[in-house]
């Protein structure tokens, strides 16, 4: 057997040729043999120069390697060199005008804790963020601008001022009174002759025009249930009650669900808004939908919460499928039996393949629960049930609709809970 001489107080050992590591038997330290300890270098070296090769102007600064840890560097080189990858595709995306790369890359540093430089690179990314975002909303407000003068401008030249006052009169009579007056006649009809959803449809979108709420009201409970019975996909219809306005005083408010999908005999639901805020588990820990407190949370808390006795025997018992991650193939654990889900990052893509059809808001409650939205528009992010880059974090629809392959960390707040449903149609 070869001999090794300990780098810390000198002594010779005797070790296996194919030792990766050893203990010294005069000072008790544990140390990498020589050849793995190059081995290990060279593979870190050569990852840098890829990722230089790759993308040399994204660095948002020169970089020194920092120097690791005694514990890092000797007794866990594969956890070393398995979060330098993660460090490295990071900084490859930190560059650019394309907000969502910065996004990635604070995913991935987050996952990282405190490694190397992480702290403030991930803020270097915030900041970048917020310095895209307000010059995307300088250059949108200046293209509205221009564009309501030039109309104004038109308007001016073509009919002069007292003709614009008279035709602005003529549309705010046509607007506020003759058009809702004529839909406020069409919905009485069509409740005289039993077309309740024509008609509460109707009354709805009247609002506040005479009596058309307490009409609406009045027809509600008949509207839900022939609604379910002829809902086509893209519908909205009603089922279930959740607190959602942050008045408890009130009540709960009735829950509206998207058709996503349609069966001979069940309808596929996804809510409408964001009903609640809830981290996918309590830990930063490696988990999946099989044991994470999500889905307890769901099938226990918010179904007792939301559906009555009745409405939990139409609720479909499904086949909740395992999801792996097509970018990563993380594991995904086993496929479940439930009343409540979220959807996979497939069911995602195949029933809404725009991000405009996956952009979701917050209901008033959800926001006091201290969720993550862009200020104003209440427009939030939802979480998924499929892993993202490791079983550690979990992927996510972003507030502005884009699906994060990556993921975030299990244990982060600031996500909507927007469930899902396969609800039977007879009962």
């Amino acid at each position: 057997m070869p001999n090794f001489r300990c780098q810390y107080c000198g002594g010779i050992n005797l070790v296996p040729p194919d030792a990766i590591h050893f203990t010294c038997k005069h000072c008790g330290e544990v140390q990498n043999t020589p050849a793995f300890s190059e081995q290990v270098n060279t593979s870190l070296d050569e990852m840098m120069l890829a990722q230089e090769k790759a993308a040399p102007q994204s660095r948002p600064h020169s970089y020194t390697m920092p120097t690791q840890t005694h514990s890092e560097s000797i007794h866990n080189p594969m956890i070393t060199a398995r979060k330098d990858s993660i460090y490295f595709t990071a900084l490859s995306k930190i560059g650019g005008e394309e907000i969502g790369r910065y996004y990635d890359a604070i995913a991935m540093l987050e996952s990282l804790g405190e490694w190397r430089d992480c702290k403030e690179l991930i803020q270097q990314c915030h900041e970048k963020i917020v310095s895209l975002q307000e010059e995307k909303e300088k250059k949108e407000n200046l293209r509205i601008q221009s564009k309501k003068a030039l109309k104004k401008r038109r308007i001016c030249v073509l009919v002069g001022f007292p003709t614009v006052v008279l035709l602005i009169a003529a549309v705010l009579l046509t607007i506020f009174e003759f058009v809702p007056n004529a839909n406020y006649k069409q919905a009485l009809a069509a409740a005289a002759r039993g077309d309740t959803i024509t008609a509460y449809e109707m009354f709805d979108a009247l609002g506040g025009y005479k009596d058309s709420r307490e009409k609406a009201a009045s027809l509600f409970k008949k509207y839900k249930e022939e609604k379910i019975q002829v809902a086509a996909v893209g519908d909205t219809l009603y089922f279930g009650t959740y607190e959602q306005d942050g008045n408890t005083a009130n009540g709960k408010e009735n829950i509206g669900w998207r058709v996503l999908d349609k069966t001979e005999d069940a309808l596929l639901l996804l809510s409408v808004n964001g009903l609640d805020s809830v981290p996918y588990h309590s830990e930063n820990t490696p988990v999946t939908w099989e044991i994470c407190d999500y889905r307890k949370w769901l099938n226990k808390t918010f179904f007792n919460t939301a559906f009555t006795a009745t409405e939990q025997q139409r609720i479909c018992t499904t086949t909740v499928k395992s999801d792996k991650n097509p970018d990563y193939n993380t594991t995904s654990g086993m496929d479940t039996y439930d009343k409540v889900f979220v959807l996979s990052l497939s069911e995602v893509k195949k029933y809404m393949p725009r991000a405009d059809e996956r952009l979701c808001h917050s209901t008033a409650y959800a926001e006091k629960k201290g969720l993550d939205h862009l200020t104003g528009n209440q427009k939030c992010s939802w979480l998924l049930r499929t892993p993202g880059i490791d079983e550690a974090m979990i992927c996510y629809v972003q507030s502005e609709g884009a699906i994060r392959h990556v993921g975030g960390n299990v244990n982060a707040p600031g996500s909507v809970v927007r469930p899902a449903i396969w609800l039977k149609i007879k009962f």
